[in-house]
């Protein structure tokens, strides 16, 4: 199937977020799609969004504010409650499109993005579907399963940062090292096994 993918920016926030656009010949469905945390469209989605797309649904991919190709400043900014604007907003400009309809809307999220599909979907009950993929739903546990040690040195960063202090800090890192999230070393040891398995 002949699969088209535009470039487009749709409004968030006062700002813009960049997106992709994959359409087949016809369709009246539209799949919503972002990465977690801190990571953009460019890390690994197109060939989601290209088998999706092939399968005979839209894919509207993009980038949180402040991160990827979208707007807003200070870049490299993380704020839940602006990634929550910009789903809503993308799911707004996923209904507005030709031919689709506004009742068949899913919405596919990983990792931190998993958490926001699902608090989306649930505040809104026009949506169809949801992909949720090892979505982040408890920021407690998790914070609660890492050794309070190795986390401690992030709560004044985050502190600052709230009162509007822009800081950054590592997205990832060994087990042991400082890094938002941290790993724990079970963790660490669980993700290293994993990935000798994949490469046998």
């Amino acid at each position: 199937m002949t699969v088209e993918r535009s470039d487009l920016r749709f409004p968030s926030g006062g700002d813009q977020c960049a997106a992709w656009l994959y359409r087949p010949q016809v369709a009246s469905s539209c799949v919503v799609m972002a990465h977690g945390f801190s990571l953009t469209r460019h890390d690994g989605l197109p060939a989601y969004a290209k088998r999706l797309a092939e399968a005979g649904t839209a894919v509207l991919l993009f980038d949180h504010r402040y991160l990827g190709d979208s707007g807003g400043e200070p870049r490299q900014r993380f704020r839940k409650s602006a990634q929550m604007q910009d789903w809503r907003a993308a799911v707004a400009y996923a209904r507005s499109l030709e031919g689709i309809d506004p009742a068949r809307i899913i919405l596919w999220g990983f990792s931190f993005s998993g958490g926001h599909v699902i608090e989306t979907a649930a505040a809104d009950p026009g949506i169809a579907a949801t992909l949720a993929l090892c979505p982040m739903v408890d920021g407690l546990a998790r914070a609660l399963a890492t050794p309070p040690l190795l986390s401690a040195w992030l709560i004044p960063r985050a502190l600052a940062d709230q009162f509007g202090r822009h800081n950054l800090v590592a997205v990832t890192g060994q087990p042991g090292e400082h890094a938002a999230p941290a790993q724990s070393a079970q963790a660490g040891r669980q993700a290293e096994q994993h990935h000798e398995k994949c490469e046998r």
